[in-house]
């Protein structure tokens, strides 16, 4: 998660998901037969949406990493920083999206496991997706 950076939020992240999964889930149904071109139309509008956004945020991030000022200390003289490639240094974000991509599955296991939990204490049958 960003500051400043839309798109990089959990609801953006679960958006993304559910907007690049809709073709593949789209695809599953018409092998088991049932085909609707308004649900693909709908599933592809989507995902192409989503592609875009992820193509704005990478493109955002690569600008604010061209306008960020490269470091005065040379990597050698950094304390731990072992001949680390300088363009590791400019990638700016990426820990805090992947910190942002793992609490996203967190919440998604822990939601399913609630659901398991309801579903039994109801005496439901266990909902299949």
């Amino acid at each position: 998660m960003n500051v400043g950076l839309p798109g990089t939020g959990l609801a953006g992240l679960f958006y993304l998901l559910a907007a690049l999964w809709m073709p593949c889930h789209e695809l599953g149904r018409t092998l088991r037969g049932e085909r609707d071109p308004a649900r693909w139309r709908c599933a592809l509008t989507q995902a192409s949406l989503a592609l875009g956004i992820i193509a704005a945020i990478v493109a955002t991030a690569w600008v604010i990493g061209l306008l960020l000022p490269a470091p005065s200390t040379p990597a050698s003289e950094v304390p731990g920083a072992d001949d680390a490639p300088a363009a590791a240094i400019r990638i700016p974000g990426l820990a805090p999206i992947a910190l942002a991509f793992v609490t996203v599955a967190v919440l998604l296991l822990l939601l399913e496991a609630i659901a398991l939990v309801i579903a039994r204490r109801r005496g439901q049958a266990i909902p299949t997706r």
